[in-house]
């Protein structure tokens, strides 16, 4: 496979445009950067943390949470490490980085530390620079992911790399599928092909960065098929322009029997499509899964929020994910506050402890009917979308949104159809009440239909969309259906 540095002529004059962005674009110095990644002991090291986990069969928390200034966010880790017992840090950038407003993030972090008060929702990562979110990496002992929704993240990237960050979440179609405030998917395609073409470069200069691929939901329902498509493309893009340690990662969706035969499933596809688009050695490859708790509302309760925590990660346990992300007991209430965090991973992590040779809780029998369906419906949609697949994957996502094989619930994408809608069936498992125009084979409709009708049935009612509403209004409270208490 070629990657699309290799192909673009433009690449290095495409980075000195984007590095003039902003003044910290200027420190960057890929030999000097090298050397200081090589230079980092293993254990602040993102690709190594999560083989080491992989092949332990022990599972990573991570958490989120940023703040601007360096004395909030120092003193934040230090309690997520010393108390928490934190396995990867975050660095979640503030909305006006994510949307290239450097300006006003400067601004209003300028204004943090002259009133005490805090103005941006995270870490002003460019205004920072090399030397700030170095001073983060030389002041923790575990790696830190870059986490942020932002579509054009080039002069991020850079600096994060340049800086020694090991870990960067994103895609370019997952990051497009649901911001109303997206561009065209070609040209976020685009912004990512840079990033990956970065991390590329860097693989050259033998330093290896991890890249995560990640929906961010709206905590609305999305079948599973859908988003292990979305996660395995943008994979399969990152893998085509260079990256080679990459972690997919699936949203909890609340039945345990089907998150877990997602999570199951997740690595396989993806290993059997890098072997369809061309790559025949897959040695190189580091792979490694991550699921993600519950991305919708929360109870304001603290009790019931823990049992979210706990659902969470007895279904990582099961399917013997790499990491966990950890939610915290206060999500509908406040802003977290660090002894939230705390008490998600304690949760969490005793959870786990309790949970991980536990296995055969779940019945087998299902969970492998499970996979079979997702399986069958995840491979449908990405015959159909890579059908035509010779160099390029992203030649093909525009097409398959206008023509409906590709279709998202929800999404305010202008190109995404909207026909596909969701519902929950009578175990909870999320279903196609309606699968629009996506290539799904028959058995599929049938047995989804098939589904929904025992729930219809067991509710007195027919299959209707009320059933869809009832099951979203639940979704913002964190329940699984409407009348739940």
């Amino acid at each position: 496979m070629r990657s699309i540095r290799n192909k673009a002529d433009g690449f290095l004059k495409e980075r000195e445009k984007v590095l003039k962005e902003w003044e910290t674009g200027q420190e960057v110095n890929l030999k000097e950067a090298a050397n200081y990644h090589k230079n980092l002991p293993d254990n602040k090291k993102a690709n190594y943390t999560l083989m080491k986990s992989k092949e332990e069969d022990e599972i990573l928390l991570q958490c989120l949470g940023s703040y601007a200034s360096f004395q909030r966010q120092l003193a934040f880790y230090k309690k997520l490490q010393e108390e928490g017992n934190a396995d990867i840090l975050t660095v979640n950038v503030d909305s006006f980085t994510q949307n290239k407003d450097h300006q006003r993030a400067k601004h209003d972090y300028e204004n943090e530390l002259s009133h005490d008060r805090i103005l941006l929702d995270g870490f002003p990562l460019v205004v920072h620079g090399i030397i700030g979110c170095r001073r983060l990496i030389e002041n923790n002992e575990v790696p830190i992911q870059v986490r942020h929704e932002g579509t054009d993240v080039r002069l991020m990237a850079e600096i994060s790399f340049a800086a020694g960050l090991t870990d960067f979440l994103g895609g370019g179609i997952c990051n497009t599928v649901f911001d109303p405030q997206a561009k065209s998917i070609e040209e976020n395609i685009n912004n990512w092909n840079y990033v990956d073409s970065l991390v590329a470069l860097y693989e050259e200069n033998n330093v290896r960065i991890n890249r995560e691929i990640f929906v961010p939901l709206t905590g609305t329902l999305i079948p599973p098929s859908l988003q292990l498509v979305l996660i395995i493309l943008d994979g399969l893009i990152s893998a085509q322009n260079g990256a080679r340690s990459i972690t997919l990662c699936y949203n909890q969706g609340g039945n345990m029997v089907q998150d877990a035969a997602a999570l199951l499933e997740m690595e396989n596809l993806f290993f059997e499509y890098l072997k369809k688009i061309g790559f025949d050695k897959l040695d190189n490859f580091e792979i490694t899964t991550s699921f993600y708790q519950w991305p919708g509302g929360f109870p304001d309760d603290e009790a019931k929020s823990f049992g979210i925590i706990v659902l969470g990660a007895m279904v990582a346990s099961f399917a013997n994910a790499t990491k966990l992300v950890v939610k915290t007991p206060n999500e509908a209430v406040r802003m977290p506050d660090e002894e939230s965090y705390v008490k998600g991973l304690k949760a969490a992590r005793h959870t786990h402890s309790l949970s991980k040779y536990q296995v055969d809780i779940l019945p087998s029998e299902k969970i492998e009917e499970e996979r079979e369906i997702i399986r069958n419906s995840t491979r449908s949609i990405l015959n159909a979308v890579l059908s035509n697949f010779e160099e390029e994957i992203d030649l093909d996502i525009t097409g398959a949104f206008e023509k409906g094989v590709l279709d998202l619930p929800f999404s305010s994408f202008g190109k995404n159809l909207g026909l596909v809608m969701p519902v929950r069936d009578d175990k909870g498992a999320v279903r196609y009440f309606d699968s629009g125009k996506l290539p799904l084979p028959d058995s599929i409709k049938k047995y989804n239909k098939e589904q929904i009708i025992k729930r219809a049935n067991k509710e007195n009612r027919e299959p209707c969309f009320q059933m869809v509403i009832d099951d979203i209004y639940a979704a913002g409270k964190g329940l699984i259906y409407w009348d739940n208490d």
